[in-house]
C-alpha cells in the first residue's frame, strides 16, 4: 500500500512539472501582451498572444476600420459587444484564431485589409 501512495505522489510530482514547464512565459505587467489558451476552430487548444490594456484611441481605429471593411459596429471607443463580436469574425476570416480579442496579428491584418479597401474605392 505504501508503494502505492509514493508511486501516486510521484506521478503527480512528475506531471505537474512537466505541465508548468509546457506553460508560455507570460510577460510582465508593463508588457502590452499576454498570452491565453484558446480552442481553435478545429477544437485544438493553442496559446494565443493576445493585446492587453488597449486605449480608447486604439479602440477608436479598430471599430473605425472594421467599419470600413462592412462590419457591424458603432464607432464608441469603448470595447463592446459588437465589437468583440465583429473582431471575432475578422480575425477567423483573417486566417487568425477565432478570439474576440486583439491578437499579435490582428492590428496588422486590419491596416492591410483596411488600405486594400481604400485602394479599391479610389
Amino acid at each position: 500500500m505504501k508503494l502505492f501512495v509514493i508511486l501516486v505522489l510521484l506521478l503527480c510530482f512528475v506531471s505537474v512539472g512537466y505541465s508548468q514547464q509546457s506553460l508560455p512565459d507570460n510577460p510582465k505587467a508593463r508588457d502590452k501582451y499576454i498570452r491565453c489558451y484558446q480552442k481553435d476552430s478545429v477544437g485544438k487548444g493553442v496559446w494565443v498572444k493576445i493585446k492587453n490594456n488597449l486605449s480608447k484611441r486604439e479602440i477608436r481605429i479598430i471599430q473605425e476600420r472594421l467599419i470600413a471593411l462592412d462590419y457591424d459596429v458603432v464607432k464608441t471607443g469603448v470595447y463592446d459587444f459588437q465589437t468583440k463580436r465583429e473582431l471575432e469574425k475578422f480575425n477567423l476570416i483573417s486566417g487568425l484564431y477565432k478570439y474576440s480579442g486583439v491578437l499579435d496579428g490582428t492590428m496588422e491584418k486590419l491596416k492591410q485589409a483596411f488600405k486594400a479597401r481604400s485602394k479599391q474605392t479610389k
